[in-house]
């Protein structure tokens, strides 16, 4: 029975995720929401892949069902608010609101999310010069 709970518990943690399973950077943010009442909720967020994507809760990130999925291709992350440690998720249609727990850590998720976008901006560009050579 004991082998059974174990081998159980490794197909568990594969599935952890989805596609985000072990995300280059995870955690807990507060998002403002888009309601005209201007709300902030807890969000579990991870990056991954050049993907960004925000979750209703950590179970939600569990079974794979994100709110949003955002191509860190088109992104632009940066400081909103340095005192109150909010950050914008900038992208091509809408702006997205952020607040981590510290500075520091708002930091670190404006460098992950600049870091996927270098590599996955790159990999776009590249792919545009093949198609044209």
């Amino acid at each position: 029975m004991i082998a059974i709970t174990q081998y159980k518990g490794s197909i568990l943690d594969d599935l952890l995720g989805g596609a985000m399973n072990s995300p280059d950077k995870a955690g807990l943010l507060r998002k403002q929401g888009n309601s005209r009442l201007r709300d902030w909720k807890t969000r579990y967020c991870a990056v991954k892949d050049g993907t960004f994507c925000y979750y209703e809760s950590y179970e939600a990130y569990c079974i794979a069902t994100p709110i949003t999925s955002i191509y860190c291709g088109t992104l632009k992350a940066q400081i909103s608010d340095r005192t109150r440690f909010k950050f914008e998720v900038i992208v091509p249609n809408r702006t997205y609101y952020f607040m981590a727990q510290s500075e520091n850590e708002m930091l670190n998720w404006i460098e992950s999310l600049t870091r996927q976008w270098q590599l996955h901006s790159l990999t776009s560009n590249q792919a545009v010069l093949l198609r044209r050579s």
